[in-house]
């Protein structure tokens, strides 16, 4: 979390002085890309020692990191790009939970129809 939260700080500096994509770009190369770099190196290093034999959860979920590096560091290179993928996971956990709590609506018409309202509903917003 230590190494994280600077990275979440930079973004937040930047999405509050609305930032052109250039500065964007320049500052993620200049703070964030070393401690990304670092982190990754840690993980191959980690990967390598033998105190995580393959079958370890932690050396798996280190492998799958390393798996996906490239994907997991294309937001320091596209300034478009967001740092996670929060803003979606908030969007769509409405409609999950609502899906869930729609098996016991009663009708099976209502439940077809309630998921798709709540979908409609909260794509309006994301456009206001």
């Amino acid at each position: 979390m230590k190494q994280i939260a600077p990275l979440y700080a930079l973004e937040r500096e930047l999405r509050e002085i609305d930032a052109p994509p250039e500065k964007r770009a320049a500052e993620r190369n200049e703070k964030p890309r070393p401690l990304a770099d670092a982190f990754f190196k840690e993980l191959e290093r980690k990967a390598k020692d033998s105190e995580n034999p393959p079958l370890n959860k932690l050396r798996n979920a280190i492998d799958y990191a390393l798996e996906r590096k490239d994907t997991l560091m294309h937001w320091l290179d596209n300034p478009a790009v967001p740092m996670d993928n929060n803003h979606v996971e908030r969007t769509i956990r409405p409609l999950t939970i609502g899906r869930k709590n729609c098996l016991f609506i009663g009708a099976p018409e209502a439940g077809d129809a309630r998921p798709s309202s709540i979908r409609w509903w909260r794509s309006a917003n994301v456009w206001e």
